[in-house]
């Protein structure tokens, strides 16, 4: 099975060696999850709303 990124298509194998790539790019990524965390608990001590918004690159 072969998966278009862009306009060139990977192996399973390639695919799966990028995302392992990109992963080891966000060493701080935790970091980031618990820094959010910390001011929603913040927020929502002080009676404040806190929405949550994914987004994503489009192409």
């Amino acid at each position: 099975m072969q998966t278009q990124t862009g306009k060139r298509y990977y192996t399973r194998e390639e695919y799966l060696a990028l995302e392992e790539a990109a992963e080891s790019k966000s060493e701080y990524r935790n970091e980031q999850f618990e820094n959010i965390e910390s001011l929603k608990q913040e927020y929502f001590s002080k009676g404040n709303p806190v929405i949550s918004m994914d987004s994503k690159k489009k192409s």
